[in-house]
């Protein structure tokens, strides 16, 4: 297949690359500063990347050139889009509660699974690699160190390993 990824040098795009690309896919990676719309004829779009400066706008553009393609478009959210669960465990049939970070991810999910032929994926917080937002608390363990979490430390993760969301 041939697969189109942004945020291919990216923590969780990397991975996808180096997993499409050892099952042979033939793999194109979007570099900054290129327009979406330029983006030819693919078997896929996988969309990963996450602007720093005008995450919204960014996102929202690559939503709009990527559903307009012939090719199936995956379109990453993340479990925050549920918002804090409680004590209830949480699937893809729960309402979403997004946190205000990402309050704006929601109405692309929706615009990404209108053609009935598009996917959304909201992998829970990942962790593995240096980039991790869990590194810390690997390195503080191998070290013998106590953890630094937010909370009371009664606090529920949903979490999946970077290299099983890329097989994913």
């Amino acid at each position: 297949m041939r697969v189109f990824v942004t945020g291919a040098t990216g923590y969780i795009g990397n991975a996808v690359t180096e997993a499409l690309r050892a099952r042979s896919h033939e793999v194109t990676a979007f570099a900054r500063g290129q327009s979406l719309d330029a983006v030819g004829d693919y078997d896929a779009f996988v969309h990963t990347a996450f602007s720093m400066t005008d995450t919204v706008a960014f996102d929202r553009a690559a939503v709009d050139a990527f559903t307009a393609k012939k090719g199936f478009f995956v379109f990453t959210s993340g479990v925050w889009v549920l918002g804090d669960t409680g004590e209830h465990g949480a699937d893809e049939t729960s309402p979403v509660n997004p946190l205000p970070l990402v309050a704006w991810r929601p109405g692309h999910e929706q615009l990404t699974l209108a053609s009935g032929r598009n996917a959304v994926l909201r992998p829970g917080c990942v962790y593995g690699g240096k980039q991790s937002m869990f590194a810390a608390w690997f390195a503080a363990a191998d070290q013998g160190k106590p953890l630094e979490i937010v909370g009371n430390g009664e606090n529920h993760w949903a979490v999946v390993n970077l290299h099983d969301l890329a097989d994913c």
